[in-house]
């Protein structure tokens, strides 16, 4: 295989998996508990009791939050945080990748 199509594999690669990032999820008023989640959207719980949950949002009512088998009272918990992807992050990742590689590559070609 060329260098070249080596290269190209392992930037798209990388670039697929991504980078994420966690962001705290703010809460409502203080008279009723609300947090702004989308089915879809994937969380990390805390809860008082020093629980942490990982899970995709399948619904929520006023009481529960649930998914993938999990249900957190909404009143158990501390702090919701959801898991968003990184443009910025991943491209970053990608960029050092590509000179690293390319970097390599012209040593080796210089000392060869």
């Amino acid at each position: 295989m060329s260098k070249l199509f080596i290269i190209t594999l392992l930037l798209v690669s990388t670039f697929l998996t991504g980078c994420s990032s966690l962001h705290e999820v703010p809460t409502g008023s203080n008279d009723l508990i609300s947090y702004d989640v989308s089915v879809g959207e994937k969380v990390v719980i805390s809860t008082y009791s020093g629980n942490s949950y990982k899970f995709v949002v399948e619904g929520s009512t006023g009481i529960v939050i649930y998914g993938e088998g999990i249900s957190v009272n909404i009143v158990d918990i501390k702090q919701i945080q959801t898991e968003e992807f990184s443009f910025a992050k991943t491209a970053g990742l990608v960029g050092t990748i590509a000179v690293v590689i390319l970097s390599y590559m012209l040593l080796e070609d210089v000392y060869n």
